[in-house]
């Protein structure tokens, strides 16, 4: 049986030792912004500009990120194209994958690609950091 949580802790430890002192990893942190609210439900995982206030994360702050998809999920992926956040990851538990969008242009994310598991992928907003957003296959059931 996969167990997400380990996934979603494992990513963010790989993330926080690739971004280094560029960026601030939080689990669970709950977004604020304009279209937000207080209150909203939080994200899986996010990537941001330090400092950070590991309770709330503003948007424009951030550089990725990471949600399960779900129905809310399409409304973040929305809201922080809106924002300009770089990097939208959308864990999908029934295909087994990770879907990547990116280049928020208009209040829409441009690109959309799959990342298989075990697939390494670089993040737009800090070139250089390469990370294994899945490590191996999962089925949700």
């Amino acid at each position: 049986m996969f167990d997400f949580r380990w996934e979603a802790a494992r990513l963010a430890a790989e993330l926080a030792r690739a971004a280094t002192d560029r960026a601030v990893v939080c689990l669970g942190c709950t977004l604020v912004g304009e279209s937000h609210g207080r209150g909203q439900a939080a994200a899986l995982l996010t990537l941001s500009k330090p400092p950070l206030d590991m309770a709330q994360v503003e948007l424009g702050r951030l550089l990725l990120v990471v949600s399960l998809d779900t129905v809310s999920a399409n409304g973040y992926a929305r809201q922080c194209a809106e924002a300009e956040v770089p990097e939208f990851w959308r864990f999908d538990l029934e295909e087994g994958l990770v879907e990547r969008l990116y280049r928020p242009i208009a209040g829409l994310y441009r690109r959309r690609v799959p990342i298989l598991p075990g697939e390494a992928t670089g993040l737009v907003a800090l070139p250089g950091v390469r990370v294994i957003p899945l490590l191996a296959a999962f089925r949700n059931g």
